[in-house]
């Protein structure tokens, strides 16, 4: 760019132009359109500030702009923000009234919709349906409508009996749930539930909306077993198997005597990798779901016990 205390009008005029803003060249044009583009969205998100348009000013200079340029650039960044301003006021009323509003000002909304760069959050929410079991329900029986729409059923493990649920409609796919977690992924209106007399028996659903997650329910641990294994011989190959559904569990030696661990037999006895040394500090895992799992370990001292946590 040409220095701005030695350019003369009379020197070169298209250098002039270009100078001060009145003509640029395409790479130069779609240069200044990112930087409008940067600081528009700065000012949607930060708000307006001196600071912040010093530093749009800045940028400016720093590319060889003018004076001229640089205030007639802040206008038009003001002005393009205030328009976008005024674009989502209006999307914003149209949204609100598009429960009632007929087909045209659903065409209109999808112009703005087309026109501006719209930023939306999915609302979640999540509630308990109690069903009471004691009386037979041999047709489906509505007993759940949400008419802001759910996506999600969890069959809660404090429920005491079993049914079969659809959704949206009476003739729809049945699932059945009942003493076992259980999780139906879909999205739905109305909940229909069909069940054998059960007396004294309550179904408990956590009914919810959006991105709850609700995996780390199948994984809870509620219910402890403690182990205890003596290696009486040194470096010979101890084995303790886990009991299904294991879900987490903790192994040490009782006096953080190091010691060998393996999840196959055959590699702790005489140290064969793959292997696992355990020290002082005791060896866990966590939110797991193995069909079935051993544990196989080996100390190099004699008669030391091996104490193993495990919940279910």
């Amino acid at each position: 760019m040409v220095d701005q205390n030695k350019i003369k009008p009379t020197d070169n005029v298209e250098e002039l132009l270009r100078f001060i803003g009145y003509k640029r060249t395409e790479a130069e044009k779609i240069r200044d359109e990112e930087v409008l583009k940067e600081f528009t969205l700065r000012l949607k998100k930060e708000g307006y500030s001196l600071p912040l348009m010093n530093q749009f000013a800045g940028r400016l200079r720093e590319a060889g702009y003018g004076p001229n340029y640089i205030a007639g650039a802040i206008a038009v960044l003001l002005g393009r923000r205030a328009e976008e301003a005024e674009k989502e006021y209006t999307l914003e009323r149209l949204i609100k009234l598009t429960e009632k509003m007929p087909k045209n000002v659903g065409r209109s909304v999808a112009k703005e919709l087309s026109e501006i760069s719209l930023y939306t959050t999915s609302r979640t929410w999540a509630s308990v349906l109690t069903v009471p079991l004691h009386k037979a329900r041999p047709s489906p029986e509505e007993s759940g409508y949400y008419p802001q729409g759910a996506d999600c059923v969890v069959y809660l493990p404090d429920s005491t009996g079993q049914a079969t649920i659809r959704l949206d409609a009476s003739t729809a796919h049945g699932y059945d749930i009942g003493t076992v977690y259980r999780k139906v992924r879909h999205p739905f209106n109305s909940l229909y539930i069909e069940n054998t007399a059960q007396d004294g028996c309550y179904l408990y659903l956590l009914i919810s909306k959006g991105g709850i997650d609700m995996e780390a329910m199948e994984h809870k641990a509620t219910n402890p077993v403690i182990y205890n294994v003596t290696m009486a011989v040194a470096n010979r190959e101890y084995s303790q198997a886990l009991p299904a559904n294991t879900k987490r569990y903790t192994i040490q030696t009782r006096d953080q005597t190091a010691f060998r661990l393996a999840f196959a037999t055959g590699f702790v006895a005489t140290p064969t990798e793959p292997y696992l040394t355990v020290t002082t500090q005791p060896h866990e895992e966590e939110n797991i779901k193995p069909s079935q799992l051993t544990l196989y370990f080996a100390c190099g001292v004699i008669g030391k016990v091996t104490e193993i946590v495990v919940w279910t």
